[in-house]
């Protein structure tokens, strides 16, 4: 019968700055101890460094032994949180002790992004906010897609929140909407 200790760690990613905490039981035969420090190449050409933290003595065998739980990601380029797939619904992301750990996070995007094993990071959708683009028109411009924009008599300038493609032809220069289901935007001079 083996007697477990609760190990609390994070994993640190040093070239995407990606990290992840969490907690791995363990008995003496897997050599854990709180200070332990290993580090694993990654799949960015940096490496994976496990720090053990924290260490709680259970004193029984909590028959846990080598489940690797992690509750929280990090994503370094965007700045994001996000609680694992396997963690949320109750289960282990490993069971194998550090780096047998795998999980999804998807950052409330809706789209699943793979992570562990001691070598994968997640990524992060690009953030949420709109991209701004302002494109400035003047009397040579040809075309917008399909559209011929040679009525105009001065700069004009389109500003749009999302990309999407732009099909006008405006008969006058002036202000003009276009259609929603391509973009929202207007066109003024």
């Amino acid at each position: 019968m083996a007697i477990d200790t609760k190990y609390y760690y994070y994993a640190y990613e040093n070239v995407s700055g990606d990290q992840y905490w969490g907690y791995v039981y363990a008995d003496s035969s897997y050599g854990y101890y709180d200070g332990y420090y290993r580090s694993y190449y990654s799949e960015t050409g940096g490496t994976w460094s496990y720090n053990i933290t924290d260490a709680v003595y259970l004193g029984y065998d909590s028959s846990l032994t080598g489940y690797n739980y992690v509750y929280s990601y990090y994503d370094g380029e965007t700045g994001q949180y996000d609680t694992p797939y396997y963690y949320a619904n109750g289960y282990a992301s490993g069971y194998y002790g550090l780096t047998s750990e795998s999980d999804y996070v998807d950052f409330g995007s809706g789209t699943n992004s793979y992570f562990g094993d001691g070598y994968y990071e997640a990524d992060a959708p690009a953030s949420k906010t709109d991209i701004n683009i302002i494109i400035t028109l003047t009397r040579t411009s040809a075309a917008i897609n399909t559209g011929a924009m040679s009525t105009l008599t001065a700069p004009m300038v389109i500003t749009m929140g999302t990309i999407g493609p732009i099909i006008a032809r405006p008969a006058a220069p002036g202000p003009i909407t276009l259609p929603t289901r391509y973009i929202s935007a207007t066109i003024r001079h």
